[in-house]
């Protein structure tokens, strides 16, 4: 799942993150973001046979100053096969908006996505029999996950775990600097997130050189996808670590 923002926002977005960041954690007049509704779903049919226990997705979301998602990452999932529907559920999500000395600034936090079982609640509710027990391929293919549960899960890695190197399959450089000005020198380092589907999420400035630059690499990172990772052919969430010189 990718959320389109413009760069200029998200550059401010970023810049003041980092300043937030700094003065939350001492700050009494700092009010952290809060979601308004719970985010539950029904589980995906193809998935119902496990019988999971406690199925979820956790996301890292950045929110704005209206309570708009900026951003929304994936970051652990007890079975990547929950994650498309997650990420359909999380842009229903709510969200009360951070607030420093009674003005909304942007703002992070960490929101599930839980899954139930449709038939399984009617049950327990009294409002159906007792569900079928499935076919035999179901129960091979819910002993083999109770066997090898953790296989399934998702969840970050370093790119050097990842079956492959990392393949760019679409990018396209920017070089932002002023008007009548030619682009500036120097160097940027940037961590960010590679989604299992190949998106960048959650870009970090580490050290800047220059604030075009930062922008520079911001809207690079924007128009960057990569071939989807995968760690022992399943899906895998990556942290990136990257520095971009401009000479």
């Amino acid at each position: 799942m990718k959320i389109s923002v413009r760069h200029s926002v998200l550059l401010a977005a970023v810049t003041l993150f980092a300043g937030i960041a700094n003065l939350q954690a001492s700050s009494a007049d700092y009010t952290p973001v809060r979601l308004i509704n719970p985010l539950e779903t029904t589980l995906p049919n193809d998935l119902r046979h496990l019988l999971m226990e406690n199925p979820r997705v956790a996301f890292h979301v950045k929110v704005g100053p209206n309570g708009q998602i900026l951003d929304a990452l994936a970051v652990e999932a007890t079975h990547f096969g929950l994650l498309s529907k997650a990420e359909e559920k999380i842009l229903e999500a709510k969200f009360e908006p951070a607030s420093l000395k009674g003005e909304p600034v942007p703002g992070k936090i960490t929101v599930i996505v839980t899954f139930y079982d449709l038939e399984q609640r009617a049950w327990k509710r009294g409002l159906v029999g007792a569900p079928q027990g499935g076919s035999v391929s179901d129960a091979v293919e819910r002993r083999l996950y109770e066997a090898n549960a953790a296989s399934y899960r998702y969840g970050e890695c370093n790119p050097k775990e990842l079956d492959e190197p990392l393949q760019i399959l679409e990018s396209k450089l920017y070089l932002v600097h002023p008007p009548e000005e030619g682009a500036p020198k120097g160097k940027v380092v940037v961590k960010y997130y590679i989604d299992h589907q190949g998106h960048v999420h959650m870009p970090k400035v580490l050290t800047s050189d220059n604030k075009y630059l930062t922008l520079s690499v911001l809207k690079t990172l924007e128009e960057t996808r990569f071939a989807p990772p995968k760690r022992n052919g399943k899906p895998a969430l990556v942290a990136v670590r990257q520095p971009f010189n401009f000479d």
